[in-house]
């Protein structure tokens, strides 16, 4: 099973990927934050498995410097929104996760959070792995 964690020890959003083998299809995705955990599946995007949320972290990384307003990605039912945004020298990465129910009695439920994330090491580390996670095993 491949496993990206965006975040520290204690606050972050861990991907996980199916223990099989090729690119994952689906991921598990799990918000820890101070006095909560939420978790929910998400779906890959059309051919290119989750290549696009390792171009999200990869584009990050490059601009650690900086870039104004607020850049998004999502998954491609909504699940797993994350919003980064550069800000006094570090990155707010804003986490929705989300499960839908399609019931009159239940809607579901949503949860939002904030991470801290340094640019530099930390941001690098990331963005590799993510990108493990987006190839998969049988990469």
């Amino acid at each position: 099973m491949t496993v990206a964690r965006v975040g520290t020890n204690s606050e972050f959003l861990e991907i996980m990927g199916a223990p099989d083998s090729g690119t994952p299809t689906r991921a598990t995705v799990r918000l820890a934050l101070e006095g909560m955990t939420a978790a929910t599946t998400i779906e890959q995007h059309w051919s290119d498995g989750f290549g696009d949320l390792a171009a999200f972290f990869a584009d990050l990384e490059a601009h650690w410097r900086g870039w104004s307003g607020s850049k998004t990605w999502q998954s491609m039912e909504g699940d797993l929104v994350l919003d980064a945004e550069h800000t006094d020298g570090r990155l707010k990465l804003h986490v929705t996760v989300r499960r839908e129910r399609f019931d009159r009695a239940n809607d579901g439920w949503v949860v939002e959070g904030d991470l801290t994330i340094d640019l530099g090491e930390q941001l690098s580390q990331i963005s590799r792995d993510v990108a493990v996670f987006a190839r998969g095993s049988g990469a």
